[in-house]
């Protein structure tokens, strides 16, 4: 289940990088598809955006990947405490058997 869900959330992950880093989606699908494909840009944020360029740097990306194992860590530990507030503790009693022989 795992590995069907992580590989769309990893296509998702840099799709938002690309996104952030140069608001565009579909850029030069011309080398991809040829000369029909040139005019699929898309321009997210505008032909006046400049882009942040910290995000498409390697620094960037580790920066992002921290952020995002900071959140799972955030999130795991968000779920533990809920498991643990939805279990009862069951009362303790003394297992001891007294036996005679």
């Amino acid at each position: 289940m795992y590995t069907g869900a992580a590989e769309p959330m990893t296509l998702f992950v840099s799709m938002s990088w690309k996104v952030i880093g140069q608001g565009t989606l579909f850029t030069n699908m011309q080398l991809l598809f040829g000369p029909a494909a040139a005019g699929w840009e898309i321009n997210l944020f505008g032909a006046d955006y400049r882009g942040f360029l910290f995000a498409v740097l390697p620094p960037g990306a580790f920066i992002g990947l921290g952020l995002l194992i900071a959140g799972k860590n955030v999130l795991d530990k968000r779920m533990k405490e809920a498991e643990k507030k939805r279990q009862t503790e069951a009362p303790k009693v003394s297992r001891r058997v007294r036996t005679t022989g």
